[in-house]
């Protein structure tokens, strides 16, 4: 018998569906909460990283769901990214499109590129558990070495939530 990991069944794409990307996304969420909460005592770098440990949580599930399937790997990258967008929304966003779009650009370019040529699909199907998967195989799937990608996305993260005067101009020359 073939791993059930490697084919997923109906009834394993309605827990899924129903009740694992729920809770995952609601736990992005909740870590976003926690990084735009000015009175945390917990540091800023902590709560970057809890939240992009979220984020890999929920791209795992999302990759194992559609296993094998043209395109999936491609939409669990694309919400991977559309989720770190999202945290560094900012309220004047919608008066300034073009100021935004400047300044997730930046923030893309700032975050660690995934290594080339990996399956990340496949590379998520090898771990048994999400945690395992948040623990090893992300951290590990970026180009540069696991401990300095967890310190890229904290640093990347940080600059990008509190943008410099020369990041904001680097983001005008960019237009």
């Amino acid at each position: 018998l073939l791993p059930q990991w490697l084919h997923a069944e109906f009834n394993a794409l309605e827990v899924l569906q129903r009740y694992l990307l729920p809770k995952a996304l609601h736990n992005v969420s909740a870590a976003a909460r926690a990084v735009h909460d000015a009175n945390s005592s917990e540091p800023l770098a902590s709560r970057l990283l809890h939240f992009a440990e979220s984020v890999a949580e929920f791209t795992y599930y999302m990759l194992n769901g559609a296993l094998y399937t043209r395109g999936s790997a491609a939409i669990s990258i694309l919400s991977h990214h559309a989720l770190f967008l999202w945290l560094l929304r900012h309220e004047d966003d919608a008066s300034d499109r073009a100021a935004a779009a400047r300044h997730r650009l930046q923030a893309l370019r700032c975050l660690p590129n995934w290594r080339p040529h990996t399956m990340p699909d496949i590379e998520a199907s090898t771990c048994h558990t999400a945690g395992a998967y948040v623990r090893g195989a992300y951290w590990a799937s970026f180009e540069v070495p696991p401990e300095a990608a967890r310190a890229s996305v904290a640093e990347c993260l940080g600059q990008q939530l509190q943008p410099s005067e020369e990041a904001k101009d680097r983001g005008r020359s960019d237009a």
